[in-house]
């Protein structure tokens, strides 16, 4: 991200990790089921991947005659998961959701990556409502360094997603998505913990250490490997474009976070937060997906992302680069 780090106003500290007043909880958990069902029902208007219909290779009768992605039950499921981090319900809503989504592929209905774009839908309608609908002070972006310095959280950004980049030219585009459900899975659940206010050794430590001061502990983690669940879903049968996403986000918008912060001289008319030089950055980081996918349409995914990127909006980055990156590949490669 190429907007500046500047260091916490001390005269408004942050509230405690999780706060949420009850109306402002209620309402939240309202706007992300509404978004997530106008969202998923959107995808699925759009996205022609057919269901799999079939047990262990046995076809199965009476399936329905719908789109697949994402799935719909597990989005719906895991709309009433994120507005309860840090709130007892959640440890109710978490374990209700995740049988939902497998129950989903023991029925045969969906497959694995269908379930990752329900989760990934879900955690996006969430971001947006969060947006919407919290006070500024309680999703604050006046924020500062992580403990271990910006260089290091952002190479650490990049370093994972080319991890998972190699992971799915090595493994497999499908057991890669396995992986990073099943680590998500386990994310969520941490950032409920922090969100609630407790410690947990060993993870207390890399967060202190590579999250940002004023943020929720983990939550930019999250979003990071909902975006990615998201392309690893929707571009399951095109491996290369799916790296081609991750790059994008990994390697774009680390390098602009990097060159931004570091040497940001001219800022954007539109975006102030934001820099020329940040963004050529971002640019040049994210033609890394060209290495993988020679083609106009990844020329075409960075552009996009580029320009999304140096918008003065206020959602994590994490999750809107691959979302867009990763619909325009489907469409266009």
């Amino acid at each position: 991200m190429t907007r500046g780090i500047h260091p916490p106003d001390r005269a408004a500290p942050p509230p405690r990790p999780g706060w949420r007043p009850g109306a402002d909880r209620i309402l939240l958990i309202l706007t992300t089921i509404l978004l997530t069902v106008a969202m998923t029902v959107l995808l699925k208007a759009i996205i022609p991947i057919d269901r799999p219909c079939q047990i262990e290779g046995i076809p199965l009768p009476g399936c329905l005659d719908d789109t697949a992605y994402p799935s719909q039950h597990t989005s719906a499921a895991f709309s009433l998961v994120f507005p309860l981090f840090g709130h007892p319900l959640f440890l109710l809503a978490y374990p209700v959701a995740i049988a939902i989504g497998v129950e989903r592929i023991v029925e045969g209905v969906h497959a694995w990556p269908d379930v990752a774009g329900g989760i990934a839908t879900a955690g996006f309608a969430y971001a947006i409502a969060e947006w919407f609908i919290l006070p500024r002070h309680a999703r604050r972006k006046d924020i500062g360094e992580p403990q271990g310095g910006e260089f290091g959280r952002q190479f650490l950004h990049a370093g994972m997603g080319v991890l998972i980049s190699i992971g799915i030219l090595l493994l497999g585009i499908a057991t890669t998505t396995e992986y990073m459900l099943a680590g998500t899975v386990v994310g969520l659940f941490i950032v409920h913990l922090k969100a609630a206010g407790k410690r947990v050794p060993l993870i207390d430590e890399i967060l202190l250490r590579y999250e940002r001061d004023g943020v929720l502990p983990g939550k930019g983690s999250v979003y990071y490997a909902l975006g990615i669940l998201f392309a690893l879903g929707l571009l399951r049968d095109d491996p290369a474009a799916a790296v081609a996403a991750i790059l994008i986000l990994a390697v774009g918008d680390g390098l602009a976070t990097i060159v931004g912060s570091s040497c940001g001289r001219h800022r954007l008319p539109w975006n102030p937060k934001k820099s020329l030089e940040g963004s050529l950055g971002f640019a040049i980081g994210a033609t890394s997906s060209l290495l993988v996918l020679p083609s106009l349409a990844a020329v075409a995914a960075v552009a996009a992302a580029a320009v999304m990127e140096s918008l003065p909006i206020e959602l994590d980055d994490n999750i809107t680069l691959p979302v867009v990156a990763s619909l325009i590949l489907f469409y266009v490669h």
